[in-house]
């Protein structure tokens, strides 16, 4: 059955309606440019639509998370920890401000289990990470139980090239080895074009590797997604990473690329119930955008215990009473949204190109 806006009496009467409820004039037009060559038609039908986006969506749902700055003083990250795991974080991702050997990491960890969470690990500063990275597989290897998955997220430099990384990949089979942070920049055709042009970079540095071997080196990319209050814009670039990732580098072409969804504090105002409501807003986006997991950083660092449970309580909110954990993209067959996935991929891949 055609949409009700492909007969032109009723496309009409859905203009019109529309700029009623827009309170626009005959003379305003309807579409509006996004960014520079992403435009908004809200009033696409089905027939101006040339075909249905598909892409696998990730097989497991996301897990609610919490980083946890790690800094000189552990008695300050210990009490987050505690909490975070209490008000039902599924991951912890512990940022580095310092040197940790093992004793530091069976304090920090002390009564976790392990095999119940994901453990992201990221040093803040390279000329610690690598001590820090023996001293943490040291921590895992005495463990009696290992992270049902996790990563040690390890900066570009030389020093890396001497780990027996068969090794590694043998005993941490479900670990990731690498992140991509996209330019804080505002247009998302540049954060996918640079995750791009990275990700290229990497695989060129892998010389000599087969399709298969690839693949496993791409299951170990983790790309740090940043939320976004232009809802709509967020959620069509969202899912063009996802058909770019999987249509230009997997052999698998079935297999999703490993989004962290992350709601930083340059997302706030002064205004805490503006607050709540953009990370509320931000994080419903990330839910249904196919992300492995989503990290809201507290508003109020001055308080971050209290912030960190009311950050907790809207992915608890989001997961057990609005069941926003989708086995598929819940959006697929959306008129606006198709469309604007379509522009991002096709704008983001051509420029790409041109690049590489």
């Amino acid at each position: 059955m055609d949409h009700p806006a492909d007969n032109m009496q009723m496309r009409q009467i859905w203009l019109n309606q529309m700029r009623k409820e827009l309170r626009l004039s005959e003379s305003d037009d309807l579409v509006t440019e996004l960014e520079p060559g992403i435009r908004l038609d809200p009033a696409l039908t089905a027939s101006e639509i040339n075909h249905r986006l598909e892409t696998t969506w990730p097989q497991q749902p996301w897990m609610p998370g919490q980083q946890v700055e790690v800094g000189p003083d552990l008695g300050l990250a210990q009490p987050q920890v505690r909490t975070a795991l209490r008000g039902g974080a599924q991951c912890l991702w512990l940022v580095l401000h310092r040197q940790m050997d093992r004793s530091h990491y069976q304090d920090l960890l002390h009564g976790v289990q392990l095999e119940l969470i994901t453990l992201l690990v990221e040093p803040a500063a390279s000329e610690y990470a690598l001590a820090s990275w023996r001293e943490l597989d040291q921590f895992l290897s005495l463990a009696s139980s290992l992270p049902v998955e996790g990563g040690y997220f390890f900066p570009e430099g030389e020093a890396w090239q001497y780990l027996d990384w068969d090794d590694l990949c043998l005993r941490y089979p479900n670990w990731y080895w690498r992140k991509i942070r996209p330019e804080t920049v505002p247009s998302f055709s540049d954060r996918l074009i640079g995750i791009l042009s990275h990700t290229q970079r990497f695989l060129s540095s892998l010389s000599g590797i087969t399709s298969s071997s690839q693949d496993t080196w791409l299951s170990r990319i983790a790309v740090e997604w940043p939320g976004d209050n232009r809802l709509l814009t967020h959620l069509a670039a969202t899912r063009a990473l996802h058909i770019l990732w999987q249509n230009l580098y997997l052999s698998d072409a079935g297999k999703p690329p490993v989004l962290l969804g992350w709601i930083g504090g340059d997302s706030y105002t002064k205004e805490a119930n503006t607050n709540l409501i953009r990370a509320a807003a931000m994080a419903t986006t990330l839910s249904i955008s196919g992300v492995h997991s989503i990290y809201i950083q507290p508003a109020d660092q001055f308080d971050q215990i209290n912030h960190q449970r009311l950050a907790l309580n809207i992915l608890q909110l989001l997961q057990l009473e609005s069941h926003l954990q989708p086995g598929e993209d819940p959006v697929s067959g959306s008129y606006v949204l198709d469309d604007l996935t379509r522009q991002f991929a096709e704008k983001a891949w051509n420029q790409w190109r041109l690049m590489d």
